[in-house]
């Protein structure tokens, strides 16, 4: 009897999946914070925008890993089906669920119908347009050297988070798609290895003298034997 063939299991790194958690307590803290009435009183504004932080920096996160694992990809228009099936499941059952109630209008109900269009969440709107731009950000940033990947990164980076800070052109802590687009350079930097990030280990040999790293002393004659790793020398 010939066995059934499985497809292979999902291989998970524990690195990502911990991030991840951390992320989504993060946005969910500072949602309770924001929208369960925690901020409204003066003394909890400051933890409120500390929080906020948080939050931006997991939205940050979630999708450089998700650019991370979408850079080697090829385009699926299912994937992007897929998901957009989803969001307007659940976002079309809650507005009809608020409109049994009296607390939706037939205006919300439309809008809820077509989420992405109307951004009616706003990650998934720039999102899902990342998910129509990656194959052509492939193709540009493929064909660019690893010197023009970090000028477009530092370029970017300027251009829709520096001066929108400083001059305050629109809300530095928002988000859209061109900065999903710098998240996604960055993601494509570093997997890429245009931008090294690098962690160095020393290790010392047992023959190592005074904590001396052997590649700090090449073997050679005009250094003294007492650094070289040799098991006859003596201290």
């Amino acid at each position: 009897m010939q066995s059934p063939n499985f497809p292979p299991p999902t291989v998970r790194s524990s690195n990502f999946e911990l991030l991840r958690i951390f992320c989504m307590l993060s946005i969910v803290a500072v949602h309770y914070v924001w929208h369960g009435g925690s901020a409204a009183s003066g003394s909890n504004i400051a933890a409120a925008y500390f929080l906020g932080n948080f939050a931006q920096i997991g939205v940050a996160c979630f999708v450089l890993i998700g650019a991370w694992f979408l850079i080697d990809k090829e385009f699926s228009i299912t994937r992007i089906f897929n998901l957009s099936k989803q969001i307007t499941f659940y976002s079309l059952s809650i507005a009809l669920l608020l409109f049994i109630i009296g607390m939706a209008s037939y205006t919300d109900i439309i809008k809820n119908a077509m989420p992405i269009i109307f951004k009616r969440y706003w990650f998934l709107t720039p999102y899902v347009f990342l998910l129509f731009l990656h194959p052509f950000l492939n193709y540009v940033l493929n064909a660019c050297s690893k010197k023009q990947i970090r000028f477009l990164c530092i370029s970017l980076f300027i251009a829709v988070s520096v001066i929108p800070t400083i001059f305050i052109v629109t809300d530095p802590f928002g988000f859209n798609i061109f900065r999903f687009i710098l998240l996604y350079l960055i993601a494509y930097a570093i997997k890429k290895e245009c931008i090294r990030i690098e962690f160095k280990r020393t290790s010392y040999s047992e023959g190592d003298s005074r904590g001396k790293r052997k590649e700090d002393f090449p073997d050679s004659p005009q250094f003294p034997k007492m650094f070289k790793n040799n098991s006859k020398t003596t201290y």
